[in-house]
């Protein structure tokens, strides 16, 4: 989701303030985001957009909403304070349900599949499952869907576009 948000950031020719909460995930998405590149900016004021990577309830989202600049934010924020003009980068497209099962069921599909074919302990499951993939070197999914969804006030989603 970093490497496909940071692509739509740089092909619009925006600039983001990164606000990272003082927490692993905040950490985490904040090391992804570098790693792949996001243009960003430390200054505010030079900022095109926020991308937000925090917690409800944590001072990160405070911090965002204040910025006045439209937010992109990861799961996580649902239900917090609520931010104007924010949209949510999600691993999953508007035709799949929110709860995941349609990803699960994939995944039960490829485990099934895997000792169908004879995978009997973990080390031949794991070997099955990155063949049948496909899957990166890291273990996700090549590829996957990620959308971005616009969160009204009340938090419901809305489908805006593919990243």
């Amino acid at each position: 989701m970093a490497a496909r948000l940071a692509e739509d950031v740089r092909a619009a020719g925006k600039v983001a303030l990164v606000v990272a909460g003082e927490h692993e995930y905040g950490r985490q998405l904040d090391g992804q985001l570098d790693q792949v590149g996001l243009p960003r900016v430390e200054d505010p004021a030079a900022a095109s957009l926020v991308v937000l990577c925090g917690l409800a309830g944590r001072p990160e989202v405070e911090r965002a909403a204040s910025s006045g600049l439209p937010v992109i934010a990861f799961s996580g924020v649902e239900g917090g304070a609520p931010v104007r003009e924010l949209s949510l980068a999600l691993p999953f497209a508007p035709d799949e349900d929110m709860a995941g099962t349609t990803a699960a069921a994939r995944a039960a599909a490829l485990v099934s599949d895997a000792v169908e074919g004879g995978a009997r302990d973990r080390a031949a499951l794991l070997s099955a499952l990155r063949i049948a993939g496909p899957f990166d070197e890291y273990g996700d999914p090549v590829d996957p869907p990620v959308w971005l969804y616009r969160a009204g006030e009340d938090w419901s989603l809305h489908p805006d576009r593919p990243l």
